[in-house]
């Protein structure tokens, strides 16, 4: 392992209280290299998060099994809806070809919330979570379908119509 040696300072902070009355401590640090940099004015170019071409080049399919893993979510009829592409139409878009060129499977954009979200049909839905699987750790296989299964219906997560959803 390589460590970046810094002299930033860990800060404590506690969460406001639960309903429960208990708190967690949260520890933040900052650290600010050369090394850094880089990576950084890629993520943030003028100090915003940004997706575009050069940033999704540079991540790859581990990148994308953990877009899927954190921002997926399954509807009972089998097709899936990819939160967290972005807060544009044009990021949207972005991750939506992305996606395409890495796993083969296409999406619609789906124009229902604040931010723009891509859906899935059943059969593309399962073929893109196979693929990622293979790029995720295996802390996170189990959050990637291998096969087109009914999903008991929980609570309404899309706004589409009383469509549940359960992840």
């Amino acid at each position: 392992r390589h460590y970046i040696p810094t002299e930033s300072q860990i800060t404590e902070r506690k969460t406001t209280p639960r309903a429960n009355g208990k708190q967690s401590t949260l520890y933040r640090f900052r650290v600010s290299s050369s090394r850094l940099r880089p990576a950084y004015n890629l993520l943030y170019p003028d100090g915003e998060r940004l997706i575009t071409p050069p940033l999704l080049d540079l991540l790859g399919g581990n990148a994308a099994a953990w877009l899927w893993a954190d921002g997926a979510l399954w509807h009972p009829r089998g097709s899936c809806i990819l939160r967290k592409v972005g807060n544009s139409t044009e990021e949207a878009e972005l991750v939506r070809d992305w996606l395409a060129m890495l796993t083969g499977g296409t999406a619609e954009l789906l124009h229902t919330h604040t931010r723009p979200r891509l859906i899935f049909d059943p059969e593309t839905a399962v073929a893109v979570s196979t693929v990622l699987q293979s790029y995720a750790p295996p802390s996170s296989r189990s959050l990637f379908r291998t096969e087109v299964e009914a999903i008991a219906p929980s609570r309404d997560l899309c706004g589409i119509g009383g469509v549940s959803v359960h992840r």
